[in-house]
Order: C-alpha cells, then sequence, then structure tokens
C-alpha cells in the first residue's frame, strides 16, 4: 500500500491470528462445554439447554435440540446459536472435555 499502513490481512498473518468469527466460535464453544462440564456454575443457563436424548442408537445424533422459533430475532438467541454451532461440528465431544480444563475449586460434585 503506498500510505505505509499495512493491511489487516498482514498483520493477522504476522500476529498468527485467526478470523474474528473463529475466534468467537472459538469461546463460545469453550464456554458451553466450560457450563456443560460444570467448570461454570450457573444452573439457569444449564437448565436453558435442550439436550437430546435418542431413543435408539444410530451412527448421527445431535447433542442439542434446537426449539422451532416463529422469528429470524428468536433464532439469534445465544444458548440456540451456540447450541447449533455444536450440532455443526464433527467428531466433537462436549462431555470428555475435563482434561482440557484445571478443577473448579468452588464446585465439585461429592
Amino acid at each position: 500500500m503506498g500510505n505505509g499502513l499495512a493491511s489487516l490481512s498482514s498483520i493477522q498473518f504476522s500476529l498468527n491470528l485467526d478470523h474474528l468469527a473463529n475466534r468467537l466460535r472459538l469461546a463460545d464453544t469453550c464456554f458451553l462445554s466450560k457450563l456443560v462440564n460444570g467448570l461454570i456454575f450457573r444452573p439457569e443457563l444449564l437448565q436453558s439447554l435442550n439436550f437430546h436424548v435418542p431413543q435408539y442408537q444410530s451412527l448421527f445424533c445431535l447433542t442439542f435440540e434446537i426449539p422451532f422459533r416463529r422469528t429470524s430475532y428468536g433464532c439469534k438467541n445465544p444458548i440456540d446459536s451456540i447450541s447449533r454451532e455444536c450440532n455443526a461440528m464433527i467428531n466433537f465431544d462436549l462431555f470428555n472435555m475435563n482434561d482440557l480444563y484445571p478443577p473448579n475449586p468452588y464446585f465439585s460434585v461429592n
């Protein structure tokens, strides 16, 4: 560039930063996995998740059931959006991620 300013993509590359959408998706997924695994203790948020429990053995099964929303505003509900993102991930095991995070000293199951 003639004005001496570096482009955003070159700055991202030099700092080894991923795109903002990917970083936000990763943050949402980490939040949801910590919530489900008890590292974040928020019972009211955990209660708002709709887990899909299959009635029979299946090779393809979604983790979360997304409720039908009549408006596009309702579809942008953060919990539903994060659940939809996790459903779209292939080979993502939400329940076996405890070794990625240190134990929460404020919450223990006894």
